[in-house]
């Protein structure tokens, strides 16, 4: 493959008119900032070019405020570029140039001084507003006087959000609610009739946290906790859970929306009237790991459920509850309920006492204890392991097979033959093998 010059798709005269561009840029960039220096300003502020060069960088933008300090100049720079509004110190925008701004774009409604904020000048972007109200983001509160909000509800019913609840009255709020449905989210529940609720109901499930609380049974609640856990709406799962009764919740959907995922709630924002036992034995169930959180334990649990959690399912919860609830007594506890569990036991409760206490344990389960209690095992306890079901001698391993223990299942077996019971291959080898060495 040949190489090429990053240049060599283009022509000399195109290089050369690329370099003599970037000169040229240079020349009138070095202009500018001396037209700025020996303050030739009208200049400046009558050049597009030239005041634009000076407005779109944050570092000569500031040079260029602190020079143009009258109001004829600034009148000026607005005339040049409506696009300059929002440099324009408030001490030198005229109404004027306000209402100009606003036309242009209702973008500049965010730079426009309080002291011109009137119905005058909002319905200058009352198409703007029709179409969409965030702009009105841009209004202090103490400028929605009655007379603007009832202007402003006639362009579009969802701006009553941003009005302050002392100028609205029962007529507004009826009028929002019967324009349009989605207003339920802005509206007192006294103005949310059964009909309207109804509705909204219908319409969609994400009006679930708008209705009115009396009118939400167990069914629309739960439906609407599982929706928001379907959306991943963390925000209306916590106002659903928090704004209607706890004696609505299905401990299963409750249980449901708490994770430790991006996309749903934390367990410590669940209100604590519905942490009932049965929510936190369905959460623990699904995130055991809960169990090992100092915090969760502290504002949930006590000992006595923990326990209780772990005896219903040892093998699953005792690696996760606290060091202090391991005792010995609650250990051995949990070995008679489920003997699997030894290997998770504390390795410095394993001795002589707890091999005594668990001894009749040991000999019914000994294919799963014994690797454990492998040091404190004498030859009585495999004699008797032996005694219960000969076919245990299976279970004892290679090395645990002393020459006595050999000799007390050859007796054994011995005997079983002389009454002439039939053993199966495995025994019939062990006998066959041990005769020559016990049969006198």
């Amino acid at each position: 493959m040949d190489n090429k010059n990053e240049h060599d798709n283009y022509s000399l005269d195109e290089i050369d008119n690329t370099v003599n561009n970037s000169e040229e840029d240079y020349d009138v960039c070095i202009e500018y900032e001396e037209d700025l220096k020996n303050n030739n300003l009208e200049k400046i502020v009558t050049d597009e070019s030239e005041l634009l060069y000076f407005l779109y960088d944050e570092n000569r933008v500031n040079n260029f405020i602190e020079k143009v300090n009258t109001q004829d100049l600034w009148n000026k720079v607005f005339k040049t570029t409506v696009e300059s509004f929002s440099y324009i110190p408030d001490e030198f925008k005229t109404k004027q140039m306000c209402a100009e701004a606003i036309q242009y774009d209702s973008f500049y409604m965010d730079f426009v001084p309080e002291k011109f904020i009137d119905v005058d000048l909002i319905k200058l972007i009352s198409n703007d507003i029709r179409k969409n109200y965030s702009v009105l983001n841009s209004i202090p509160k103490k400028f929605y006087t009655p007379e603007i909000c009832k202007y402003l509800l006639k362009l579009n019913s969802k701006t009553i959000q941003f009005f302050p609840p002392d100028v609205v009255d029962d007529e507004d709020y009826i009028y929002a609610i019967t324009d349009n449905i989605d207003n339920i989210k802005w509206i007192p529940d006294k103005f949310k009739t059964d009909e309207i609720c109804q509705a909204a109901y219908k319409k969609s499930k994400n009006y679930i946290i708008y209705l009115r609380n009396d009118f939400v049974t167990r069914e629309i609640y739960n439906e609407g906790l599982t929706h928001y856990i379907n959306k991943r709406n963390v925000q209306a799962i916590y106002q659903l859970l928090n704004n209607f009764s706890t004696e609505l919740a299905d401990p299963d959907v409750v249980v449901r929306s708490i994770s430790d995922g991006k996309y749903q709630l934390s367990y410590k924002k669940i209100p604590k009237e519905l942490m009932t036992e049965k929510v936190k034995y369905k959460l623990i169930e699904k995130h055991p790991y809960l169990l090992t959180s100092k915090e969760f334990n502290k504002q949930y649990n006590d000992s006595q459920f923990l326990k209780d959690l772990v005896l219903q399912n040892p093998r699953k919860y005792f690696r996760y509850i606290p060091k202090e609830l391991k005792t010995r007594e609650f250990c051995i506890e949990l070995l008679k309920k489920k003997p699997s569990i030894i290997n998770l036991i504390p390795r410095n409760y394993i001795d002589i006492d707890l091999y005594n206490e668990c001894r009749d344990l040991l000999i019914q389960n000994f294919n799963v204890m014994y690797k454990d209690f492998r040091s404190y095992i004498t030859e009585d306890l495999l004699k008797e392991l032996i005694s219960q079901n000969y076919n245990n001698y299976q279970l004892i391993p290679e090395d645990m097979r002393t020459l006595e223990i050999k000799n007390f299942i050859f007796n054994i077996l011995d005997q079983k033959v002389k009454l002439g019971h039939n053993l199966n291959k495995y025994f019939q080898k062990v006998y066959h093998k041990y005769s020559s060495m016990f049969k006198s």
